[in-house]
Formats: structure tokens, sequence, C-alpha cells
């Protein structure tokens, strides 16, 4: 048997192992996730929880339902907060966050219980997807008031982005289908036109995996066969980005202009020129296909054209341009799996990746792309455009209660000599004290801050930092008129001695005050507010964290390379 022959077999085999079943394929375990506790264990932990918390849990069970759901809500937050101050390792805290959700849901409060299926998700090997499902078809009981329908209506389209991302198509149209329950029920018409589009897609991508299932079973047989080869090809190559593997089934087709395609993409043309005659080839390719393969084919075309259309002109630069438009960017289902998303990080100068402990680019989610994936959970805020007027390349805060949280780590703890935050704001709010980003405990009063504040003499951009034992401290402070609604970075440096502001690129503050020198809590890192207020009517984007200080020379290069950077 030929090598070749082998690891088309051996390529079959996995892929009947991913996606030739009929029931949902296995969702994708990481390793770092801690196993779930027995069904005895977490009835152990619940007992416990029971017995430390009698009252909350006795008043949660009123005969009078109106003032059992409040109880319920309360005792959800409390538990959730526990959860937070807990470590993941220890074996109250699954319990504590199921808890949560139970009685977040009991209590009508859909908000909550995604958030604790959120946190749950990125310790623990949940099935995310179907927890979020079950949810879904509790709050679209016609039993349940229809502003709490409203409300879980939000969240469903991100919850079928989420089950289609992690390959779970099966569980993703079932959200779907309970979605269309939900839009029906609070007659949401721009609801449903999504969910059917998802729907859609969602088909269009089944049927794409059943014609490569198919294929895989022909090349059992007929390994040399053109049509089944073709068909894998597409599908790991168009689909899951893996076009080492794709070019291995796509030598074998017969046309020597698609398995052209295969392997410019695999070898990654650099030139203009290259890279726009393989993304006219792609789009002459999709304009031969039809469903799913169609959009990712044209889909990849866009992102070449996107790389170099600022450098074409006249006839080229119009006929990209056009193209460009005609594309849907952001599908309510990624009709590639994994998404093609490369970070705003691909072109940062060198020395700027050193000591970036925490990166949020805002790139369609909240994902953190550095090294840590400390990824935030969005609540409420909204995408939109970012600076350069690129769409759901920015969040939008709405000044009520709105923001964004990543869990808590100690690198985010100042414990460190220095530090440097970085972030893009559009102020839209005059309010006493508007907050950018911070890591803040109130009970502990232990905190760091990059706030605006008003007074009488004006307004003041500052970092603040506190610990109890030490009192409050502005590290750095400038007085500035607040500005007019445009786009500005802010970034705040500290060195051995000193603490500098900058904004946009430029120095305008530097302090020898002292900073707290243990600012140590085990609080989440919160964008678009702090301290429980200070919300933020308006944008931010790209969030930067490092550890270390930042010299002028690289603070002017970060600038630039973001001012220009789309």
């Amino acid at each position: 048997m030929s090598n070749i022959f082998k690891f088309i077999m051996m390529s079959c085999a996995l892929f009947f192992t991913s996606c030739g079943k009929a029931q949902e394929p296995m969702v994708e375990t990481r390793v770092d996730l801690r196993a779930l506790p027995t069904n005895a264990e977490l009835a152990t932990w619940i007992a416990r929880l029971r017995k430390t918390y009698p009252e909350e849990y006795r008043r949660s069970e009123n005969k009078n339902v109106l003032k059992a759901k409040l109880s319920q809500s309360s005792l959800a937050r409390k538990l959730f907060r526990t959860a937070q101050e807990t470590s993941p390792d220890h074996a109250s805290y699954f319990a504590l966050l199921s808890e949560s959700i139970r009685l977040a849901t009991m209590a009508d409060k859909p908000k909550s219980a995604l958030e604790a299926i959120e946190h749950l998700s990125r310790t623990h090997a949940i099935d995310k997807s179907r927890k979020q499902l079950d949810l879904f078809q509790h709050f679209s009981s016609k039993s349940i008031r229809i502003s709490i329908v409203g409300e879980s209506g939000g969240f469903v389209l991100p919850a079928v982005q989420e089950a289609s991302d992690a390959q779970q198509l099966n569980t993703a149209m079932e959200i779907v289908e309970v979605g269309e329950n939900i839009a029906d029920r609070i007659l949401d018409k721009n609801l449903q036109r999504k969910l059917a589009e998802a729907k859609e897609l969602l088909t269009s991508l089944k049927r794409q995996e059943a014609a490569a299932n198919t294929a895989t079973r022909t090349l059992k047989v007929t390994p040399n066969d053109p049509t089944a080869n073709l068909n894998v090809a597409k599908f790991l190559g168009l689909r899951r980005g893996e076009w080492e593997s794709a070019e291995i089934f796509a030598a074998r087709v017969d046309d020597k202009e698609i398995r052209s395609l295969f392997v410019r993409e695999l070898t990654a043309a650099k030139d203009t020129e290259s890279i726009l005659q393989l993304a006219n080839d792609w789009w002459k390719f999709g304009e031969t296909e039809s469903g799913a393969v169609k959009l990712q084919a044209k889909e990849l075309a866009a992102t070449r054209y996107a790389a170099i259309v600022s450098e074409l002109k006249g006839f080229e630069r119009k006929q990209v341009e056009t193209r460009l438009e005609s594309v849907v960017r952001h599908h309510v289902v990624a009709v590639r799996i994994p998404i093609v998303n490369t970070p705003k990080t691909s072109d940062l100068p060198e020395n700027l990746h050193k000591g970036l402990i925490a990166y949020y680019p805002f790139d369609g989610n909240a994902k953190d792309v550095s090294r840590h994936k400390n990824d935030g959970t969005v609540h409420g805020a909204k995408l939109a455009r970012d600076r350069h007027g690129s769409s759901n390349c920015a969040y939008q805060f709405d000044g009520m209660d709105d923001y964004i949280s990543a869990p808590h780590q100690e690198y985010l703890n100042f414990t460190l000599q220095t530090y440097t935050v970085s972030l893009w704001a559009k102020v839209l709010n005059t309010g006493p004290a508007i907050h950018f980003i911070g890591k803040d405990d109130l009970p502990s009063r232990i905190k760091w801050i990059l706030i605006y504040t008003r007074h009488v003499a004006g307004t003041d951009f500052s970092f603040h930092t506190m610990n109890s034992k030490e009192g409050p401290h502005f590290s750095a402070r400038h007085t500035l008129k607040l500005p007019q609604p445009q786009w500005h970075q802010y970034l705040v440096t500290r060195g051995a001695t000193e603490t500098s502001v900058y904004i946009d690129g430029a120095l305008v503050s530097r302090s020898a005050g002292r900073s707290a020198s243990q600012v140590n809590n085990r609080a989440p890192l919160t964008i678009g507010q702090a301290e429980k207020g200070g919300w933020l009517k308006g944008l931010i984007d790209d969030v930067r964290i490092y550890d270390r200080e930042l010299i002028p020379g690289e603070i002017t290069a970060l600038y630039e390379f973001e001012r220009q950077k789309k």
C-alpha cells in the first residue's frame, strides 16, 4: 500500500471520527479544563451550601412567588460572587456556579444564568452550548413573562454562533429553532430575519459536511476519485483552514487550476500582484460553486483583497472595492470554522510584543489574543464601528449597565514595580466619574482604575491606585477639558520612580507620586465601568496591558501603528 494511500485512509478515519456519525460530534475538551464532579459529589456540596446559607435558601423557597424570585435572584448573585473569590480547583466552585445558574433561572434572570454558565465553561468541561439551549428552552415557555422572554432573546444569536464555532451544528440548529419561538412570541422581526439567515447557513454547512462525509466513504473504495478528493479538499481547506491536509486531496483533482489554488494558498503569496491573482482566482472559483463553499471561497478572497486594496489603483481597486462591499462580512453563523481572524498584533513592531500580558482588539468579540487567552465576557455592550470605520471592531457602552469583564488573574494585580495600560476610547457622556478600565475590590478597598473625574477646576484624567493600608494614590493625573466625542488613545506607563500619562502618543503629565505598592485583589478586570459604577457612555477599542514600562519611542510607535492600522 502506497504512503499516499495510507495517508488518505488515515485522514478518512479521522474525518469519520469527527463528522461521520449521525449524532452531534463530541465537544472538543481543552486539556486545561477540570473534570466534572460526580452527581453524588455535587449533591454533597449543594447540601453544604444549604447549611452555609440556611436563611437565604429558606427565603428562596417562599410560597409567595414574587418573594421567592427576589430571594432566588439575591442568592444567585451571592453564590456567583463567592465563586469568583474561590479557586476553580476547590470542590465547592462547581457547586456554587451550578446553584447560581439554577437559582437565576428560577428567578427569571437569563443574563445572570448565562454569565454563570460562561464562567463555568472556562474552568470545567461542561457542554456550554447544551446548557445555553436548556436555558433558552426554559425561557421560551409561554408561562414566562414576555419581558423576560425578550431579554433572553438578546442572547440567542451569540449562542448560535458559539455552537457553530464549536462545530456543534445540531445544537446550533436547535438553538435557532427555540430562538424562532422566542422571536415569534415577542414579535421581533429583526431577530426572525437573522435566525432565518442562521438556519439557511447552518443547513448549507450540514450539507457540506454530509458531502465530505460521503466522499470519505468513496475514497475508502476508490482513493483516486477526483470528485471525492475535491469535496474533502474543499471541506478541509475552506471550512477548517487545514490547507496542508487539504492539498494532499487536491493533488488528486483533475483540474490543474483548482489544484493550483490549494498549492498557492499553502505557500502564502507575499507580493501584491500574487495576492491579487490568488484572490481573483478564489473569487472565480466561488462563482462556480453553491451553498457553503460559494460563501467560503468568496470570504477567503475578501480576506486577501482587504490586505491589499489600499495598494491598488484604477479599475483593479474599483473592482476589488465592489467585491468587498458585496461580501457578507459578518454572518450570523461563521461559514468558515475555525473563523479566520488575523489579530491586529500581526504587524506590531517586535519589541511591542514583549511584556504584553493582555490584549483585547475587539475584532468581533472580547477575546484576549495575548498568550494568556484571558477572554472577556460581554455584559450588554454592543459591537460597533471602530475609529477606522470598520464594522464590529469596537464595543459601545450605554452608560447605564454595559461593561466587559475578564476573570481575575494574578498577573493583572499590579504588585510589580512597572506596568502600562493603553486603550482607545470615544467618550460620549459627561458624568462626574467615567471609568475606562479597572480591577477593583470594594470590600477590601484595593484597586487600580483608569478614570475621568470632574470637579470645579476641570476634568482629571488619572490612573488611580489604592491599598486599604496605604491609602489612595493618584499615581498620575492630568487636568484637561473633557474632549469632544472623538477617538483618542489613552496610555499610562509606570516606571521605577515615576508615572507618565500620554494622550494620542504625546506626553501630557509626569508624576513622581508613588503608587500603592500592593494592588493585590481577586476582583475581575472590568472595561467600561469600575467600582460598580462610573459607567462609560461611549466606545472602547484596542485595550493593552503590559507588565513593564514602555519607553517614549515605543509609545510613539504604538500610537502610530494603532492610528494607521485598519
